[in-house]
């Protein structure tokens, strides 16, 4: 308890510092501190992992991989496919001094993809298009792309983005269309420094050629898809997954299909006077669509005809509420 001072000794002391009174400790030599940058930590990172989509990437890469087969007519491999989930800062700093920037939208997701084409693959691509065997060597003094080369960029940039198309609308009807290509990454408004972002990384493989190529989405652009992609919804896990569950229980519900043949209306007299044999007029005609009824409510028009020796009705329109 003496070890304790009282609230006089310590005014007393503090007094003492500020008149240079009481000898404090010296600093630490500046040569012998070093700076230690702790490393970013950002929330939800564990959240942000979409497990199908190594799997959409591989399918994407695999068809890729037949397109090249089919324009270069020589055998091509799939040497390997890689996901990563970083900032828009890494994705921009792994650039190389010369490259290919196409923006990309995936209506009616909200937001733009980038295609980054590698020059050296470009290069490499035009010499087998034009007979030779891939490896020559083009030295550019500009940042720039010549009009033959681009010609070359925009037929390879839709030939990767249709098959991106057809592999997704497996998976949710998306329709990829190509804005624009430039070679200056400040002309491609794609994502912030700290926004998260998904690349997709695929290297194919023509002989002793490897060609690579990047796709890359702001991690947002998955958010209405984030559970077919495996991920957490952004209304929360529990709830997602129980809202599928639920979805698929529904869906598993049987419902009555009835094809209405015709109606007539009749008194009370006319009916209990019906007979055997009697005929009894429709409001249809013969060659006239009929309708169709799911639960009493109606929902398509057909005509009646035959398949495989039963009755059977052809839908030709959905009608509307």
């Amino acid at each position: 308890m003496d070890e304790i001072l009282s609230q006089e000794e310590v005014n007393a002391l503090l007094k003492g510092i500020s008149e240079g009174k009481v000898e404090t400790e010296k600093g630490v030599p500046a040569g012998d501190a070093q700076v230690y940058e702790f490393p970013r930590v950002e929330e939800g990172e564990e959240g942000d992992a979409l497990p199908r989509m190594e799997k959409v990437a591989a399918k994407v890469a695999s068809a890729v991989n037949e397109s090249l087969i089919g324009l270069l007519k020589r055998p091509v491999e799939v040497g390997s496919v890689e996901v990563r989930y970083e900032s828009g800062e890494e994705c921009f700093s792994r650039l190389p001094d010369l490259c290919s920037l196409s923006l990309f939208s995936m209506d009616p997701l909200k937001g733009s993809g980038l295609l980054i084409l590698d020059a050296g693959m470009i290069f490499s691509l035009m010499d087998l298009l034009f007979g030779g065997r891939g490896t020559a060597k083009v030295e550019r003094k500009t940042k720039e792309f010549t009009p033959i080369e681009m010609k070359v960029v925009q037929k390879l940039a839709c030939t990767i983005l249709e098959d991106l198309e057809g592999v997704w609308k497996e998976l949710f009807p998306v329709k990829v269309r190509l804005l624009r290509s430039e070679s200056d990454p400040s002309d491609v408004p794609f994502a912030s420094p700290g926004e998260k972002v998904v690349t997709v990384e695929a290297v194919h493989a023509v002989g002793d050629l490897h060609y690579r190529y990047q796709v890359c989405f702001p991690l947002k652009l998955f958010d209405p898809v984030r559970e077919k992609l495996g991920g957490v919804s952004a209304s929360g896990g529990a709830e997602g997954e129980w809202r599928e569950k639920i979805r698929e229980l529904v869906m598993t519900i049987p419902v009555e299909v009835t094809c209405l043949l015709g109606r007539s209306t009749v008194t009370v007299l006319e009916g209990l006077r019906m007979k055997e044999g009697d005929i009894l007029p429709l409001d249809t005609s013969p060659q006239g669509n009929l309708s169709l009824l799911a639960s009493g409510v109606e929902k398509f028009e057909g005509f009646l005809g035959s398949f495989q020796g039963r009755y059977a009705v052809k839908i030709v329109r959905a009608i509307t509420p």
